[in-house]
């Protein structure tokens, strides 16, 4: 298990976000996070993250667990180029590398006890150095940066020349260079192309940790993801599948409990009913009786259906009205060499007109 979140209560001011949330995620499971607009889908990331703290509950995390989380805003420094800022998730095999060659110029300079020792050192350096990708990573730096639709030239520039979307990509490399044990994404496909977008699909489809992703793309979701957590009534609900499965097993889910909620409405409107014509003989035993049906009629929770707005409205209004008058053609007159076509002609088309054209084959008409 990577996260236990137990009971997680988080609001901003009065406005209640997530209560009584309870969720899992375990080892190398593919999430997709879907919602409404302002549901909370990136309040639950930066929970996770620790950029928020939850008003009450718990989130446990698996010892040594390593987070990568992909914001919608970049923290790139301009002063240095594209290279280097992939370069610098490899700092320390950077350092390694700087000790291997010190170690190998001892071994060219000395002799005896100490070149030995030398020898040995630079032996388990490279050990290190090879379990922990030193010899893969400068192919990995081309290979995301070339599947994220930079070329090798934009590797030299300096960040300042890149713009807002391209930095976004950046920081999207930098996290996938990282390979944490679960990357927590917030809408990665916002600034790709279709080239890029195909690429970071089977870059997740191959990713051999966990992930979390935020997404309006129901096809990246089909693509990538086996499980869709889906933030509703502040709870987070998940079906495994990718989208076209949840989407099915949504609907049947939705068909039983609207079925369960009527069917209970139901019985507490008879229940209702019984209590009231008990009440109305005026009798003692007709009034203990509807008393007893009350105190259970009270545990009985009334269900709400909730309501999902799924229209869209569109109003598309002109700020200016243009003229009735669409088109005026007068005395046009078009040839083709030996064939004269249209003569004098004049005509008006006024608005709403619906005009047919007809004739035989070879007057004019195209």
């Amino acid at each position: 298990m990577l996260i236990t979140i137990e009971n997680l209560d988080f609001s901003y001011g009065i406005q209640n976000i997530f209560h009584h949330l309870s969720f899992t995620v375990q080892e190398k499971e593919k999430i997709g996070l879907i919602g409404d607009n302002g549901c909370g889908k990136t309040t639950f990331l930066k929970l996770i993250n620790g950029e928020l703290f939850p008003d009450s509950g718990k989130i446990h995390f698996r010892s040594n667990l390593s987070l990568g989380y992909l914001a919608q805003e970049n923290n790139l420094s301009d002063s240095e180029t594209l290279h280097t800022a992939f370069l610098n998730i490899f700092k320390d095999l950077l350092t390694i590398e700087e000790k291997m060659t010190a170690l190998q110029n001892t071994i060219n300079t000395s002799e005896g006890e100490k070149q030995k020792k030398a020898v040995l050192d630079l032996g388990t350096l490279q050990e290190i150095y090879e379990q922990n990708g030193g010899y893969e990573y400068p192919s990995r730096i081309r290979g995301i940066a070339n599947g994220l639709g930079f070329t090798d030239d934009d590797l030299s520039k300096p960040l300042s020349q890149f713009s807002g979307g391209q930095k976004t990509r950046i920081n999207l490399g930098c996290l996938l260079l990282k390979s944490p044990d679960i990357l927590l994404l917030d809408e990665p496909t916002n600034y790709l192309d279709f080239s890029a977008i195909t690429w970071l699909e089977s870059f997740l489809r191959s990713y051999d940790q966990a992930f979390i992703v935020i997404s309006h793309d129901r096809y990246f979701l089909d693509n990538v993801c086996h499980r869709i957590a889906e933030v509703e009534d502040k709870h987070l609900m998940s079906f495994a599948g990718n989208y076209s499965q949840y989407y099915l097993k949504k609907q049947k889910y939705d068909q039983a409990k609207s079925a369960e909620i009527q069917k209970n409405n139901k019985e507490i409107a008879r229940q209702q009913q019984i209590i009231d014509q008990l009440r109305a003989r005026h009798s003692v035993k007709s009034f203990k009786r509807a008393k007893s049906r009350e105190t259970k009629l009270e545990k009985i929770n009334i269900m709400e259906e909730q309501t999902k707005n799924n229209e869209i409205h569109l109003s598309f209004s002109p700020k200016v009205r243009s003229s009735d008058d669409v088109l005026s053609v007068k005395n046009l007159f078009k040839a083709y060499p030996n064939k004269p076509l249209l003569n004098n002609l004049s005509f008006n088309v006024f608005r709403c007109d619906k005009i047919g054209i007809i004739g035989p084959n070879g007057i004019g008409k195209s």
